[in-house]
């Protein structure tokens, strides 16, 4: 979906997009009566969907629409299309936009921008499909992740109060994952026993569903889950970030937030968890 008056930029993305993306619609924002709720209201649900703001909407519009779609359609993949200044990357990092799409880019750096917006919106449309099916009153699952280049840094405070504080509010509804798998220390920060860990869940195989990923978890006195990383070093080796991936993605569909607590530096399992943060 395109949020735009201009026609020949419709056309353009339309032409960029590629196969395998299907651009919807433009929507006109700028018809005279015209509320940038109603806009947002406009927007198709269900499915995959990318939701690409701009280009000739000027800058205080473009903040308006953007934070709109994070408040109204937490569902969508958010895509601005702008000169990338500071204040257009202070507006894409505020709602979690999925990419910048600079007006004079080329066109493989516009493809390789849309289908990394579509791969995220397609995790989105997966998991809310699963974690809210048709009358739930469910919210939408939040993916939150902690991640710092350095260790000491304080990660592990910082997930765990964010997570405890989440359950104040939503009780039975936070999980938290250590994706520290060589030295992560989130069962020591809770003061837990924990019987299983991440390395019992991804050496379940293909046979892990959304239901069984929860016989793994580690209860909190607070009502928070905790999924606890491996109980030494050795056991961490080997344990695939495709893997681990898929089960922060089952574990999506059964929680309201999901709080990925990670290790120093920025690995393949730090990647995967910036990748699955909405």
């Amino acid at each position: 979906m395109l949020l735009t008056d201009d026609e020949t930029a419709a056309d353009g993305l339309r032409s960029l997009a590629g196969t395998g993306v299907n651009l919807v619609e433009r929507l006109p924002v700028e018809i005279e009566g015209t509320r940038s709720k109603n806009v947002i209201c406009a927007i198709p649900t269900g499915g995959a969907m990318v939701v690409v703001v701009g280009p000739d909407i000027d800058l205080v519009r473009t903040g308006h629409l953007a934070r709109l779609l994070e408040t109204m359609r937490p569902d969508v993949a958010v895509v601005l299309w702008a000169e990338p200044t500071s204040e257009v990357l202070t507006i894409a990092v505020d709602v979690g936009a999925r990419g910048i799409i600079a007006p004079h880019g080329s066109e493989e750096e516009v493809r390789e921008c849309l289908r990394k917006a579509v791969e995220f919106a397609e995790r989105l449309a997966g998991v809310n499909g699963a974690a809210n099916p048709a009358g739930s009153s469910v919210d939408v699952c939040r993916v939150i992740a902690v991640v710092s280049p350095k260790g000491g840094t304080g990660k592990t405070t910082v997930s765990t109060n964010i997570a405890l504080t989440l359950a104040a509010a939503a009780p039975g509804e936070v999980v938290i994952v250590d994706l520290d798998l060589q030295f992560g220390d989130v069962e020591y920060a809770l003061r837990l026993q924990p019987e299983y860990s991440m390395a019992d869940a991804v050496r379940s195989g293909t046979s892990l569903d959304a239901t069984e990923v929860k016989g793994y978890l580690t209860s909190h006195p607070s009502q928070v889950y905790v999924l606890c990383a491996p109980p030494n070093p050795a056991e961490a080796d080997g344990l695939d970030a495709v893997a681990v991936g898929q089960v922060v993605d089952l574990l999506a569909t059964q929680f309201r937030y999901v709080v990925l607590d990670t290790g120093g530096g920025i690995d393949d399992h730090t990647l995967s968890a910036i990748d699955r943060a909405t």
